[in-house]
């Protein structure tokens, strides 16, 4: 055995689990695949789904995700483009992914980026998504966007990198490396500082002066400075951090800790620690599950650990009790879907 509780673990893990996507089909979802992708783009905490997407819901998401501006009035053209739950060939994952990093694309958080980008590279392939963010970002004269889009796909960018083969993977760490140092000029900053982090290891993020965090780690492949960053905060903690610095990265989940997580990521955080195999992941389960609204997923998650649970760790999770979201029919309807105006992020 291994880090994880099963070899299949085992393998999501070595491909950067949680930071991947998979397409599940059969789902009970696909039945009303618009109805789940529409709930799932307007939610403002990642719920429902994570790694495991019924793969008709998946495309759905992704082609209204695509549409998302600033300028758009109501949800009603992020509603139409998820009517599509056909096929996604390489032409069309390119074409998505160009309108997600154009100017006015914007997303107020990043697990919706990370969807994207994931679900796009499980329909067409890794190289495939690597060759399309980074020659969009090789035609740009100013990597920088007024929302965090373009950030949140020049970090993620890194896991699909090192999904690669390792030619292509040098091939594309290169490119990166050469975006890096063509956008060092001033106003410069937030899209070209993670791109950074790609390739550029403790270096790059000690010269971008950003104050650490474990989202912005997985990169520099120094175990001694990610076990150190997560004594002091455990946002954007995860499984892959046990990956790169060892079962340690579980103790910094102390009570305290727990607390502080972020209610949207405390599902998740549960569903990751239920397939690592160390005897502390088991310690910090029963404290998430002390509080109630965790209590069911985290005696599932440790029913899975012993043999007696889901075979693959979201359906060990909590699943949705809401119905999909309906769709915007009249005017009154739409009117009601209008969005707030989101205030840039920088993470």
């Amino acid at each position: 055995m291994g880090l994880a509780t099963t070899p299949e673990y085992d393998e999501l893990l070595a491909r950067g689990y949680p930071h991947l996507r998979r397409l599940i089909t059969p789902h009970p979802h696909e039945a009303d695949a618009q109805g789940w992708a529409i709930k799932a783009l307007e939610e403002l905490d990642p719920k429902h789904y994570f790694v495991d997407w019924p793969a008709a819901v998946a495309r759905a998401y992704v082609r209204g995700y695509a549409t998302s501006r600033i300028e758009n009035t109501s949800h009603v053209k992020t509603h139409a483009a998820a009517v599509d739950i056909g096929p996604i060939d390489e032409a069309e994952g390119r074409k998505l992914i160009a309108s997600c990093l154009g100017p006015k694309h914007y997303d107020r958080y990043d697990f919706h980026s990370e969807h994207a980008l994931f679900l796009i590279e499980a329909m067409i392939g890794s190289a495939a998504v690597v060759d399309a963010v980074l020659g969009e970002f090789e035609t740009m004269k100013d990597l920088e966007a007024q929302f965090g889009t373009r950030n949140a796909f020049g970090y993620a960018i890194g896991f699909v990198i090192r999904r690669l083969p390792q030619a292509r993977r040098a091939a594309a760490e290169a490119r990166v490396s050469a975006l890096v140092a063509k956008h060092a000029g001033a106003g410069e900053k937030y899209t070209r500082d993670f791109l950074s982090y790609v390739t550029g290891g403790r270096a790059a993020l000690e010269t971008s002066g950003r104050k650490l965090r474990l989202y912005c780690v997985h990169f520099c492949e120094d175990p001694a400075l990610i076990r150190q960053v997560a004594t002091e905060s455990v946002v954007g903690w995860d499984a892959h951090h046990v990956v790169l610095a060892g079962d340690g990265m579980i103790d910094a989940l102390t009570p305290k800790a727990v607390k502080k997580i972020w209610k949207g990521h405390k599902e998740r955080t549960i569903e990751q620690l239920g397939i690592l195999a160390s005897p502390k992941a088991v310690g910090v389960l029963k404290e998430f599950g002390k509080t109630k609204a965790y209590a069911a997923q985290v005696e599932a998650a440790l029913a899975a650990r012993s043999g007696g649970g889901s075979s693959t760790p979201q359906a060990a999770s909590a699943k949705p009790k809401s119905k999909p979201a309906a769709k915007p029919k009249t005017k009154a309807t739409k009117l009601a879907a209008k969005p707030t105006k989101p205030k840039p992020t920088k993470r």
